[in-house]
């Protein structure tokens, strides 16, 4: 389970880094080790303006780990002859978070210079 604190205990998700174990002693290895919440405060968290004022969104399971192994495939995109793959989730899951999640992260964490061209 991973939320924020503004949270209703309802309203918390099941967040399990590994397949079918869901506790709190997954939550806290899985989130609390140094580096992976490290990445999840600086990669995974956005903030969205709301009618009554700013929101913090964390990104969810699927989010994570979706984004997670779609930057290794776009990392190894040479070796994969171009061929990047689908990142498919149902309706409502949360794809433009996750889409803003993997530009941000790939912007962030990539040595490579990206070049615009201005084209008049």
């Amino acid at each position: 389970m991973l939320n924020t604190l503004a949270l209703l205990w309802t309203q918390f998700l099941l967040y399990s880094l590994e397949r079918g174990i869901v506790s709190l002693d997954t939550v806290i290895k899985g989130v609390c080790e140094k580096t992976r919440f490290m990445d999840i405060l600086e990669n995974y968290t956005l903030f969205k303006e709301e009618k009554n004022g700013p929101i913090k969104i964390i990104a969810k399971n699927h989010q994570y780990l979706g984004v997670e192994k779609s930057i290794k495939t776009f990392l190894q995109i040479n070796e994969n002859k171009g061929r990047l793959g689908v990142f498919w989730h149902t309706q409502g899951s949360g794809k433009t978070e996750s889409m803003i999640f993997f530009s941000q992260k790939i912007l962030r964490k990539n040595s490579w210079q990206l070049d615009i061209c201005s084209c008049n």
